[in-house]
């Protein structure tokens, strides 16, 4: 190949190509001898204007300045290329430098770039009608939208590579993608999972003999094992593996690294303090160390841990500060909040309790952060399960659907040994195809109806997990935030200090109780549980104390609370839900009326229905909100005027109470003006 680049008299096109092929040849050896063949090949390209020639060679070496860790003129240098590709008419010059700079932007961890240029890659080898270079890009764009959090993009892109890479037998390609659906599983926290696609990937990898693969898997394995599922031993072994193939493979040394700060520490953890030491020390050697933010983190969080079991706190606090400025700069939220707790242990050793307090406190908001994204992940984690059982479904209606023609071949060959029996097979035939075609739209059906009940329960799911994850969450981090840090300070705190505390314990509790009582009652009615009883109710009588409930919170919130009800007015209700709906009524007023606002609760009686009105001189509503408060998978929720928490339950309730009395809800609302809530209930049912 070396003779060929040197041959002076070939023609251009044909010497930049061999320029490029040793040059490829080379990096993929590890050489950096790579970039002057680049050179070379980029000179000549631009002097005979072969922008095939430019682009290719502009790749190659962004290549090896990004191998290098140069990441300014890496950056640099794919950009002309990407000049130079856009203006040709050749798609696969285009996919080959979108494809990389994909995957360039994720290293850096420039995500939004990253997708870009990933999608166009994807595009761009849809238009080659190339299936290797479409999945290939395609599995690419997953790993981005893994590393931004969008795990259903991400497993509708795993879950079609593999489905193609198993047709067609592409095993290099399928042991990569069950690497990358085991990270996805790691991910959301799906242990079983994640444990499965790993162990796919090293099963096929057996026989594949990939020491790339092998390394990424035990290294993975590794992180599931320590970091979830809590064994030592297993991790420290799939570890040390992962170590042992980084030291022996050539551009290796971010997957050394990632094991080295794990290995550290399960040291730690297993007070094996020399080793260790060891491990932290040759992880601040590494000259990759200032460039991966997260595992520079994390190293300098295992030497303020090690420091700390030495009982050196100066120089444990000093590893600590180090590691929580790049927790924060790069929203590392787990390790941000580990950080802190290290901190605070190191105070409170220190006997400075104000300063552990604040770090207990800063490790709370960071741990309602990450349990909102807990939360998230386990809806996802949910919705991949029921997924994959309908997957597995659609494959035993498939399997059948095979099992059914199998049995029409075989009649077929039958009715080549005679006219007679091809006749009388033919009504046989007739009479299976009918019976399959009954069967087949039987399983149709079903099916239909379990889409109808499956989204119908979907949506029941998501609004249980939305109300927990918005209302239940604040109140629950209070008691937890609170208690600890009187657990931490009690003999420290004063009387008033405690009184405080309780004051704040007591308003979540209150805020709970409300909350979990629409939550029974509305689960109840979606049962069928709740009975409904109606009977002749005296309306001022039966609300009086509901009523008077709302008006010391309205005092207590400096708002002006008015009940005009008429002695004589009577309606058949169920007492229960009445009180019910008048209490999620006003307390709604209440939350967004500001101060010095005004309620007023009145009723009224015509030839037609009975009628309650609470109106309000809140911050109202605007038609977009609206138009959604009565709609279960809407997100009505907000917070009222000082900074009640809001689910949008209560009125959904409310409309699920009056449809079982026969009447109905309306809202008339202004932003700014206020609002007014009828609840109207029909003349036969107030004069039964």
């Amino acid at each position: 190949m070396k003779r060929l680049v040197n041959i002076k008299t070939q023609p251009d096109s044909a010497r930049i190509r061999h320029l490029l092929e040793y040059g490829i040849f080379l990096f993929d050896a590890g050489s950096d001898s790579a970039g002057w063949y680049a050179d070379r090949a980029i000179e000549l390209s631009k002097r005979t204007d072969n922008r095939y020639g430019a682009v290719r060679g502009l790749v190659l070496k962004a290549l090896q300045k990004w191998k290098n860790q140069n990441m300014k003129d890496a950056q640099v240098l794919f950009s002309q290329a990407f000049a130079f590709a856009m203006k040709q008419d050749d798609y696969y010059l285009k996919d080959l430098v979108a494809n990389n700079m994909g995957g360039f932007f994720m290293g850096l961890g420039q995500l939004d770039s990253a997708l870009k240029y990933q999608k166009m890659a994807v595009e761009f080898s849809g238009f080659l009608k190339d299936q290797d270079s479409y999945f290939k890009a395609t599995s690419d764009l997953g790993k981005i939208h893994i590393y931004r959090g969008e795990y259903f993009e991400a497993a509708e892109k795993f879950f079609r590579a593999r489905d193609y890479y198993l047709k067609n037998e592409q095993f290099e390609e399928l042991i990569d993608t069950y690497i990358n659906l085991g990270v996805l599983f790691l991910e959301i926290n799906d242990t079983k999972n994640s444990l499965k696609n790993f162990k796919e990937a090293l099963t096929l990898n057996k026989t594949a003999g990939n020491k790339e693969f092998e390394k990424f898997i035990y290294s993975n394995l590794g992180v599931l094992y320590l970091t979830v599922i809590k064994d030592y031993d297993s991790a420290k072994i799939c570890l040390e593996k992962s170590l042992m193939l980084a030291n022996q493979l050539p551009g290796a040394e971010n997957t050394a690294l990632v094991a080295m700060v794990n290995l550290s520490a399960i040291a730690i953890e297993q007070k094996q303090y020399p080793e260790a030491l060891n491990y932290l020390n040759r992880i601040m050697e590494s000259p990759l160390i200032n460039l991966q933010f997260y595992e520079r983190a994390s190293a300098l969080a295992n030497f303020a841990k090690y420091h700390i079991q030495q009982g050196n706190l100066n120089l444990a606090e000093k590893y600590a500060e180090e590691a929580i400025v790049l927790a924060h700069e790069h929203k590392y939220l787990k390790l941000h909040e580990y950080i802190h707790r290290l901190l605070a242990q190191i105070a409170e050793m220190k006997n400075d309790y104000p300063k552990a307090h604040m770090h207990l406190t800063e490790a709370g908001i960071l741990k309602d952060s990450l349990l909102n994204s807990d939360i998230d992940k386990k809806i996802i984690e949910a919705t991949f399960d029921i997924s994959l059982r309908q997957k597995e479904h659609e494959n035993a209606i498939l399997l059948k659907d095979n099992e059914i023609q199998e049995k029409e071949i075989r009649t077929q060959r039958v009715i080549l040994t005679g006219i007679v029996v091809v006749l009388l097979l033919l009504v046989v035939l007739l009479l299976v195809i009918s019976k399959n075609h009954k069967r087949l739209k039987h399983i149709n059906d079903v099916l239909d109806e379990n889409n109808r009940l499956l989204a119908e329960s979907n949506l029941t799911k998501d609004k249980f997990f939305s109300i927990i994850s918005h209302d239940l969450r604040n109140p629950f981090n209070a008691f937890l935030n609170l208690t600890q840090i009187m657990s931490d300070q009690f003999n420290n705190m004063s009387r008033d200090e405690i009184f405080e505390f309780n004051k704040v314990m007591s308003s979540s509790a209150k805020k709970l109780y409300v909350l979990l009582e629409n939550l029974l009652e509305w689960s109840m009615m979606q049962r069928g549980a709740m009975p409904f009883n109606p009977e002749l109710l005296n309306l001022k009588k039966s609300t009086f104390q509901t009523l008077e409930m709302a008006k010391d919170l309205a005092i207590m919130k400096g708002v002006n609370f008015e009940v005009s009800i008429p002695d004589e007015i009577e309606l058949l209700a169920d007492d229960k839900m009445l009180n019910t709906m008048i209490r999620n009524l006003t307390s709604n007023a209440v939350k967004f009326t500001p101060e010095q606002g005004k309620i007023l609760v009145t009723a009224s009686k015509n030839h037609k229905s009975v009628e309650i009105v609470v109106q309000d001189t809140g911050i109202g509503m605007s038609p977009e909100i609206k138009d959604r408060l009565f709609v279960l998978d809407a997100n009505t929720g907000r917070a009222g005027t000082s900074g009640e928490p809001s689910s949008g339950l209560g009125l959904i309730l409310c409309q699920e109470f009056m449809f079982k009395h026969g009447g109905s809800i309306k809202v008339d609302s202004e932003v700014g003006t206020g609002t007014s809530l009828y609840l109207s209930f029909p003349f036969n049912h107030a004069e039964e």
